[in-house]
């Protein structure tokens, strides 16, 4: 604030430098900074709050900057990079300048670097703040369910010799990130608080349980005791969804596959976004000041004296009977109870589905989906738990089913009908989930649907496989029809119409050239050596071929047996036919 004094010396000076010339406007400036004692900046920020404007020309490069773009964002980026969960950013922008100033970059000032971060919705806490999101609706009670654990400030260590335990709560100091080992000393007699609400008329529901962590089966219970018809309230049924974050209990396969055999849907948020259900986060708040609150005046000694008190406390609050306090909804103005009660109008009443008993519920946590084999008629078995004996399921109408196929089924007990659900992975990894009907069979034991011999055919669809092999077929042999193409296969007809060239191109193979090495000797015992040949001596040649020929021999024979120098036996057959077929003597003609 300033004096009325000096704000009329402000607007008095103002006045005089808009009516005074260029080369006057300094001198004017100086008397009234001397006057005012203050700076230049003071003065024409003063002035631009009482009269407007700063008085300054506006610079010709007013709006751009020397600042490289590409850089501001490498700096902003690795801000954002080093934020902490808990809000704080390692990398401040001095720092930063200096870092990737040695890594090739520019930057001006760290004021104008702030500045520009400011300007471009760079800055570190614009980082932080929340994207944008929107808003769902539910359309009747037992719609969503939307579910949480949370960790309670609770806990019960065993008391004295007679077991009596005695209610604590962890300290801030316990609750220390930097000394997990106070937490390390209870984790387990530590209190769970499990939170389910129905979005619809947002009735809370709450249980709590003495474990070391979250774990599925403690969820799994809480469920069931939900859905059972509560003590003192009318709320149960199961819901068409359930709407939860990704916890290890909550995406775990024991769960996931119970709640599909109970036709739940179950859908997990993106992680680290609390705000999506909203709701239970809300609840969990609730219940946290209206009735964990009341134990730090009125202490229980136990889980289970717990659990009863809550009980009380959640069946009062939903109706709207705390003493003096307003617990309606704010978004219907109703008592959440009252609320909920609207599901048992006519148009609504279909959507109240009673959960089955609890032994089945407790078949479906505890037995993994059974793996089948599709058969070649596209069916296969399985023991139902209801009529406990083994039933038909025909998978023939299954999208993306063939013979062979492994499959996942799981029973499915809501009414008496003995229905299964099967999984099948498609394509691209996810899972399908099929409910299925058990085949009907006539009083002989054969399938109502199937037709009466000579009076039609039990013709099945083309599987994706039976289609795939028929589009092979047609490529292998282009123009024809299936007909045509049966009728190919059995005249042996190349495929391609023999444009496939298979063989013959092996005679065109430029192969490279190698010198073939010598193998080693393989050592033989003696008995298996060969003994190598002898040649003949001259008299044993001229014996032999004189008992082949059967007679003595003669000049010319002894004449054609000298041109052999080495005879072995199997030469003898050689040197017989030529004497007993001697080349005739060619006689020349000389001229005199």
């Amino acid at each position: 604030m300033i004096s009325d004094v000096a704000r009329e010396m402000v607007i008095s000076y103002a006045q005089q430098l808009a009516e005074a010339k260029h080369n006057e406007k300094g001198a004017i400036l100086n008397r009234a900074l001397s006057q005012l004692g203050w700076g230049k900046d003071k003065f024409y920020r003063i002035k631009k709050e009482l009269v407007g404007g700063s008085g300054r020309k506006t610079r010709i490069d007013a709006g751009t900057t020397s600042q490289d773009m590409e850089s501001l964002t490498m700096l902003a980026a690795a801000g954002k990079s080093s934020a902490r969960a808990n809000g704080k950013t390692l990398l401040e922008t001095p720092n930063l300048i200096s870092i990737l100033s040695e890594n090739g970059h520019e930057f001006t000032s760290a004021s104008n670097v702030n500045r520009l971060l400011r300007d471009n919705n760079m800055t570190a806490k614009q980082a932080k703040q929340d994207t944008t999101h929107g808003h769902f609706r539910t359309e009747h009670p037992n719609h969503v369910h939307l579910a949480d654990a949370s960790l309670c400030v609770l806990y019960y260590p065993p008391g004295n010799k007679k077991g009596m335990k005695v209610q604590k709560y962890t300290t801030m100091q316990e609750q220390y990130k930097n000394k997990p080992e106070m937490l390390e000393k209870i984790k387990n007699l530590r209190v769970w608080r499990y939170v389910l609400v129905d979005h619809c008329s947002g009735l809370v529901a709450v249980k709590y349980f003495e474990c070391a962590g979250e774990n599925q089966q403690a969820l799994y219970n809480f469920l069931l005791w939900c859905w059972n018809k509560l003590s003192g309230s009318p709320f149960h049924g199961l819901p068409r969804y359930v709407y939860w974050d990704k916890g290890s209990a909550m995406t775990s396969k024991a769960i996931k596959h119970a709640l599909s055999c109970l036709k739940v849907d179950h859908i997990a948020h993106t992680t680290h976004l609390a705000r999506a259900t909203g709701a239970v986060e809300k609840a969990n708040d609730i219940i946290e000041k209206l009735f964990e609150g009341r134990l730090f005046l009125e202490s229980v000694n136990s889980v289970d004296e717990l659990n009863v008190a809550s009980v009380n406390w959640q069946n009062a609050y939903n109706a709207n009977r705390l003493p003096r306090y307003n617990a309606k909804h704010g978004r219907h103005g109703m008592a959440r109870t009252e609320a909920w009660l609207k599901i048992m109008n006519t148009e609504f009443v279909h959507h109240l589905r009673a959960i089955p008993c609890e032994d089945y519920c407790r078949y479906i946590f505890a037995h993994e989906p059974e793996n089948r084999t599709v058969r070649g008629d596209l069916e296969i078995s399985f023991r139902h738990p209801v009529v406990k004996q083994k039933l038909t399921y025909s998978l023939a109408n299954v999208d993306g089913i063939f013979a062979g196929l492994k499959v996942l089924v799981s029973p499915l007990v809501i009414n008496d009908e003995c229905k299964v659900l099967v999984t099948i992975e498609n394509q691209y990894g996810e899972d399908a989930i099929h409910e299925v009907s058990p085949l009907s069979l006539d009083r002989w034991g054969y399938r109502t649907e199937s037709p009466v011999f000579g009076e039609g055919f039990d013709t099945k669809q083309d599987t994706i496989i039976d289609t795939k092999q028929k589009e092979l077929d047609h490529a292998a042999y282009p123009g024809m029809n299936d007909k045509e193409i049966d009728k190919a296969k059995k005249k042996k007809a190349l495929p391609f119409n023999g444009k496939i060239n298979a063989v013959s191109h092996l005679n065109e193979l430029d192969l490279p050239a190698a010198i073939t090495p010598k193998g080693s000797q393989f050592d033989l015992p003696t008995e298996f050596v060969p003994t190598p040949a002898k040649p003949m001596s001259p008299l044993a040649l001229k014996r032999a071929v004189m008992n082949a020929l059967g007679r003595d021999l003669e000049q010319a024979d002894i004449e054609i047996m000298s041109r052999y120098e080495q005879v072995f036996t199997e030469d003898i057959e050689a040197i017989v036919a030529e004497i007993s077929n001697p080349k005739p003597t060619v006689l020349k003609l000389v001229n005199n």
